[in-house]
């Protein structure tokens, strides 16, 4: 039983964190592409609030409730092929996670050099890590 509510734990926080990963991104094209002062300190103020108050802490849910599911089975999970390339997939995730925090610092900096085109492709980066991850947890392909 414990097993099960681990898992809601760990699906309603990969949710939260996911909509912080396709959100945050977003937001800053907005702020890339935009030149009022009054919307960029808006911005700022949503995408802080955004990092730190749902992304962060469901980043943490994540890794706690994941962690112990594996401990609870970890001869299930540590042989198996596709957890691996899962767990590989969800370390770029986090390093993701971690760059969005470097960029938001450079907009609270005023020192953001990239542009929207680029913060639309970067946008791309979660979807392409949520395709294999999920890929790998469903389908099991070795």
């Amino acid at each position: 039983m414990l097993y099960l509510w681990l898992k809601v734990f760990h699906q309603f926080s990969i949710m939260a964190w996911y909509a912080g990963l396709w959100y945050l991104p977003r937001l800053f094209v907005y702020h890339a592409e935009c030149n009022e002062l009054q919307v960029h300190e808006k911005l700022t103020i949503m995408m802080y609030r955004l990092y730190t108050y749902i992304m962060t802490p469901a980043l943490f849910i994540v890794l706690i409730s994941g962690l112990s599911i594996v401990y609870i089975n970890s001869h299930a999970y540590l042989n198996a092929g596709w957890f691996h390339v899962k767990l590989t997939a969800v370390f770029f995730l986090i390093v993701f996670h971690f760059v969005c925090r470097w960029h938001l610092s450079q907009f609270q900096k005023n020192k953001n050099i990239y542009s929207g085109v680029y913060f639309r492709a970067f946008n791309e980066v979660p979807t392409i890590l949520l395709i294999v991850i999920l890929s790998m947890a469903v389908v099991k392909p070795f």
